[in-house]
């Protein structure tokens, strides 16, 4: 769609099967929101939720979203942030069968936000969930820098965070090679209440 003479992508910002929103996301990556719309406890889908009988995966972004899904075929839920992880997976938790695994993938923030908030959701979920957070190496992180700089407007260090980030500094298969063992493994942890 065009919007103020750019090219945007147009992502419907779902609740209770209705879209309440709109998220636009313009070529320089930029993100932004219908004013007005509803946004908490709002999702939208990567890939069809009628396949969900093999799993699901929950992501905070529509690119790192649509990076799971190449690497998985899962379907994926965006929550569009952080703090929708623990909202959307507790809608999840109450109408998801429950023998359905649910893969929560945290970006992987300096605040340590992403992890904390996907480990409240995973709390909702209990024994059916994994959290999972993409690891980088110190080459992966150089070249990171190198492309989008050391440093962002803030003065704060730039550092590589998501899946999407991961696809695009090590392909689809570095991505599958993270998610696929977490998935897969027994879930050892007692859910925390």
């Amino acid at each position: 769609s065009h919007y103020q003479g750019q090219h945007n992508l147009l992502i419907p910002v779902r609740q209770n099967n209705e879209i309440v929103s709109m998220q636009f996301i313009g070529p320089d990556g930029g993100k932004r929101f219908l004013a007005g719309g509803a946004l908490r406890g709002s999702h939208t889908f990567v890939g069809d939720p009628g396949q969900m009988a093999n799993g699901v995966v929950l992501a905070e972004g529509f690119a790192t979203a649509a990076s799971i899904y190449q690497a998985t075929g899962l379907p994926v839920v965006v929550t569009f942030n952080a703090g929708n992880l623990p909202i959307v997976a507790e809608k999840l938790a109450q109408t998801l069968p429950a023998d359905i695994a649910v893969t929560i993938a945290a970006d992987n923030d300096v605040s340590g936000t992403g992890i904390q908030k996907a480990q409240e959701a995973a709390a909702f979920l209990g024994e059916r969930a994994r959290v999972v957070m993409p690891q980088f190496s110190a080459e992966q992180i150089e070249r990171y820098q190198a492309e989008y700089g050391r440093v962002d407007a803030d003065g704060k260090i730039r550092l590589p965070s998501d899946f999407n980030d991961l696809q695009q500094l090590a392909e689809a298969a570095a991505v599958q090679a993270q998610i696929k063992p977490v998935m897969t493994q027994e879930n050892e942890q007692q859910p925390t209440f």
